[in-house]
């Protein structure tokens, strides 16, 4: 498969490979999402699982980016929209995978590539927002996954998906020199 890639895109990095990994595994079918496509490295590897596959990124340069990506390696059955995380997003799915900024970081934002891992000073603007946004577009029995670091507070992921009525588990583990990934299985009802 051949990506292009830019510097004003998020590329695949270790986070990305890591995700694509825990998917592996998993029943992927239906109507999938993506929030934060980049380069449509995961949309592209995950896509033929599904009847349906939409991918979005605030990022026009990504979203445009992805499409030729798709386009290079023939792949015609993802649908891509410019969206902040649900804002241009009009129905709902079984599957919904983001791999969203989790890097705490607290200089200003001086471009939209800087969106990409700039995570607020506690590393959750974004999780928060993709936590508290996503029930009314997930099917019932839908899944969601959602990558995090240690750096972030995995806890508080916890708390607020048992806040809402919705199960979770860490389906992935991933030590870094400094820091730990994870992976979130996320489903609608406690357990």
């Amino acid at each position: 498969m051949l990506i292009r890639t830019s510097p004003h895109v998020y590329g695949p990095e270790e986070d990305t490979y890591f995700l694509l990994e825990a998917l592996e595994d998993e029943d992927l079918s239906g109507d999938g999402l993506e929030l934060g496509v980049g380069t449509g490295f995961i949309a592209l590897h995950v896509c033929h699982r599904f009847k349906t596959f939409t991918a979005t990124d605030i990022n026009p340069e990504a979203v445009a980016l992805a499409a030729r990506n798709a386009q290079t390696n023939n792949y015609n059955n993802i649908t891509f929209l410019v969206s902040d995380l649900f804002s241009s997003v009009e129905k709902t799915f079984d599957v919904i995978i983001c791999n969203p900024p989790y890097v705490p970081a607290d200089e200003d934002i001086t471009g939209i590539e800087d969106l990409s891992y700039h995570g607020g000073e506690d590393g959750r603007g974004v999780i928060d927002q993709v936590l508290s946004q996503f029930p009314p577009f997930l099917n019932p029995d839908g899944k969601v996954y959602v990558l995090q670091s240690t750096l972030s507070d995995i806890e508080k992921t916890y708390n607020t998906l048992e806040e809402i009525g919705f199960s979770s588990k860490i389906i992935a583990r991933k030590r870094l020199f400094f820091e730990e990934l994870v992976v979130f299985r996320i489903k609608g009802g406690i357990k």
